[in-house]
């Protein structure tokens, strides 16, 4: 299971089930349907080591809507905004395909061009495969008390 791809099924999948506009995780300007969702993963991914093989992965992800297709800046606050308050509450938790329910902190926004970008970080724990030992079979003890000799 691919972790990153199990959080943007899961990001797109309540996007969808809460607003109805259409997700799109590779960009591509031909046949786009506005208003519409983009989501990607930022390049700023951690992973440390906590107990034994238990690592801690946090994931950022920006989700941008794009309102209209008009390449001019208009004032389009009053469309954002109540989005905006939604995606906060809506984006604080998450499910992926597997059952497992994530919790979304760091969250942010900001409008730049007429495109709101809301960041949000996943984060969770992942256990590394321990390798596989072989069991010791059998041992010998001899026991007996020194002499002092």
């Amino acid at each position: 299971m691919i972790i990153t791809n199990e959080v943007i099924n899961g990001i797109s999948a309540k996007l969808y089930q809460t607003f109805k506009y259409p997700i799109y995780i590779d960009f591509k300007k031909n046949n786009i349907q506005f208003p519409c969702f983009y989501v990607t993963e930022l390049d700023d991914a951690s992973r440390s080591q906590h107990l034994d093989h238990r690592y801690l992965d946090t994931y950022q992800y920006d989700i941008r809507l794009f309102p209209n297709e008009n390449d001019e800046i208009t004032d389009i606050r009053t469309q954002i905004n109540p989005i905006i308050e939604q995606l906060y509450s809506v984006m604080e938790y998450i499910t992926a395909s597997d059952g497992t329910v994530l919790r979304g902190t760091n969250m942010h926004h900001r409008v730049t061009d007429g495109v709101l970008h809301f960041f949000v970080d996943y984060k969770f724990f992942t256990l590394k495969p321990r390798p596989e030992r072989t069991p010791m079979m059998t041992l010998d003890i001899n026991e007996g008390v020194k002499d002092g000799n």
